[in-house]
């Protein structure tokens, strides 16, 4: 069956269990609000586009007595199984499309002191927001990873989003470190261009920004 025909996100394996009625019942008597009925639930680490952290109370509340495990077919913030899985001890099986997603999960359940120690290397800034998510993007859009080997001499034309053709094909420098040139092709263009008949070590044509080349040849003229 398409998960797009399910009526439900979740699916219900029923057993009794009267002590599932006493758990929802103090769970719930926490998570009382002030203005609302009931206040956000930050079990998860997780803030996702259309979450259900502030509709966790509610869901529970109307969740039959008498189940023993959940299947989520689209997991995203996983804040209405983390709350089911933590504060109600009720198995939890959870899919997700994305698997970006699926891999944070994965690493979250399974090595989350690893990962505690990865994130407690970032710093918490706008530079490594769009570093990570820059890195999120290339991954979801499948680009291949190039690096070149430049000559000592063509450094001063390799600057940060400096454009450089390579044999012909137009590419952004997205990094240059000890004369190796880091860029990105996606996918189309490398299978319908000559990028994809190379091998490591081949030598390419290699063609500079011709802005920069002007300037060069204006500072030379200037002295």
């Amino acid at each position: 069956m398409s998960i797009g025909e399910l009526k439900l996100n979740f699916l219900f394996d029923e057993i009794d269990d009267s002590n599932l009625t006493y758990k929802k019942k103090v769970f719930l008597k926490t998570l009382k609000g002030d203005k609302l009925l009931y206040k956000r639930y930050t079990g998860s680490p997780l803030r996702y586009a259309g979450g259900k952290s502030w509709a966790v109370g509610y869901i529970i509340e109307n969740l039959p007595n008498n189940i023993k495990r959940i299947v989520s077919p689209f997991i995203g913030g996983a804040s209405f199984e983390v709350a089911v899985a933590k504060e109600l001890d009720i198995s939890v099986l959870g899919f997700d499309i994305f698997d970006i997603l699926v891999n944070y999960w994965q690493i979250q359940i399974k090595e989350p002191e690893n990962l505690y120690l990865e994130l407690k290397q970032l710093k918490p800034n706008h530079e490594t927001y769009y570093q990570i998510k820059d890195i999120l993007k290339k991954h979801w859009k499948k680009e291949i990873k190039l690096e070149i080997e430049f000559a000592k001499r063509f450094e001063k034309y390799l600057y940060p989003k400096a454009s450089v053709a390579i044999d012909g094909i137009s590419f952004t420098l997205q990094n240059f470190e000890n004369n190796i040139g880091f860029f990105t092709i996606i996918p189309y263009t490398y299978k319908n261009t000559t990028i994809s008949l190379k091998k490591r070590g081949d030598l390419v044509n290699v063609e500079f920004d011709v802005l920069a080349k002007i300037v060069e040849n204006l500072i030379k003229g200037g002295k």
